[in-house]
């Protein structure tokens, strides 16, 4: 799908990919397709759940309760064990706000295009997440 990604599209959505599947797996497949009929490299743009929070164990609980079937789907499955992650909930961002812009930051370097926010967590944590990002995304810091 990387192959046909990198040949004909002008972009691939990922979900639950980390910086290291993009980075390692994704970005190079789809430029060495791309290169291989002559064409720039397809832009990437990634869903990423995320938790501004004092308690990220929460918020990865919520999320294996509410998400946690994806780890029974065999590709959801295969990009969590590239990313060396135990459960579906090891793989959001959550944080405070220096540990999620940090982590959001890591996307771009890596060559990530844009990220698809995803607020997850209890309610409360889901409407400081908006909060905070939306301030980082007005301040274009993000």
């Amino acid at each position: 799908m990387l192959r046909i990604a990198g040949e004909l599209a002008d972009g691939n959505l990922l979900t639950w990919s980390g910086p290291r599947t993009i980075a390692d797996t994704v970005l190079p497949a789809m430029a060495a397709a791309a290169s291989g009929v002559g064409r720039a490299t397809p832009e990437v743009v990634v869903g990423v759940c995320v938790c501004v929070t004092a308690d990220p164990e929460v918020a990865r609980r919520w999320v294996d309760d509410q998400y946690g079937a994806a780890w029974d789907l065999p590709s959801y499955r295969a990009v969590f064990e590239r990313e060396g992650l135990s459960s579906v909930g090891a793989a959001i961002v959550a944080g405070d706000e220096a540990e999620v812009e940090k982590a959001l930051r890591r996307y771009a370097d890596v060559g990530t295009a844009e990220l698809q926010v995803i607020p997850v967590g209890p309610d409360a944590d889901r409407a400081r997440t908006v909060e905070v990002l939306g301030g980082l995304a007005r301040a274009r810091r993000l």
